[in-house]
């Protein structure tokens, strides 16, 4: 089983002292739960996708790739519009440096997700530059 997040598991919760929803999942499942780690969405509600998969390495088992141009920064999931999505690698979530540090996940299961949720231009132009900025990364 796997929980794929999104921006809102990085709120902090009232009352838990530095704890995210994400933080309270995982403390509550069993050990054979793992996380797709959505780094677009843990990038916009964390602010920081490098910490969050540092924090959550044990959990990874996949990597759920989606990026955002620097028109999407500070904005949420409900308020990005079609032009903040970016292809894998151009914009400003830090795509490059979890991909080429996936060996720090002792549970990844080498598969990589691109969510091309939306894209300002062609949606089929975008996910091809995503896969070749991923296939480099992989090198």
């Amino acid at each position: 089983i796997l929980l794929h997040n999104h921006d809102d598991e990085f709120v902090k919760l009232k009352g838990e002292c530095e704890k995210c929803a994400l933080d309270v999942y995982f403390e509550n499942v069993g050990k054979n739960v793992g996380l797709e780690l959505d780094v677009g969405w843990a990038s916009l509600g964390s602010g920081d996708e490098i910490k969050t998969a540092a924090k959550y390495a044990d959990k990874i088992k996949i990597l759920h790739m989606k990026d955002f141009f620097e028109s999407g920064k500070g904005k949420d999931r409900k308020s990005l519009t079609y032009s903040d999505f970016s292809p894998i690698g151009e914009g400003f979530v830090k795509s490059r440096e979890i991909i080429e540090n996936r060996a720090e996940f002792p549970n990844f299961e080498d598969y990589i997700v691109i969510d091309q949720d939306h894209s300002g231009g062609n949606i089929f132009d975008d996910l091809d530059r995503g896969i070749k900025n991923i296939k480099e990364y992989l090198n």
